[in-house]
């Protein structure tokens, strides 16, 4: 996640381990970007994002485990999750299902 030009958080391929980078130091730029990963989620383009580790380890115990959880993730038994918010939450309607052609 870039957050003014500056790397803030890496998300791995499958979205289970996230790397802090220097960046993630300063807290603004911390929430932009765990906001960022929230609409992933918000706005349908992933189903679920679970984060089982920070910077090689255990979520619940990484420095990083407050600001997750301010952000909207919620523990559970893989690590910390952020599900979408049920439709009456949401700030813009869910995007239409799209189907395959051929």
């Amino acid at each position: 996640m870039l957050v003014d030009g500056a790397a803030v958080l890496y998300l791995d391929r499958g979205g289970s381990s996230i790397q802090a980078l220097p960046a993630a130091d300063d807290p603004v730029a911390l929430a932009a970007a765990l906001g960022a990963l929230h609409d992933l989620v918000g706005d349908g383009r992933l189903r679920e994002l679970v984060v089982g580790k920070v910077d090689g380890e255990p979520v619940a115990t990484s420095p990083y485990r407050d600001a997750l959880l301010g952000a909207g993730f919620v523990a559970g038994y893989r690590g910390y999750a952020l599900r979408p918010a049920p439709a009456a939450e949401r700030a813009y309607p869910r995007p239409a299902p799209t189907r395959r052609l051929g």
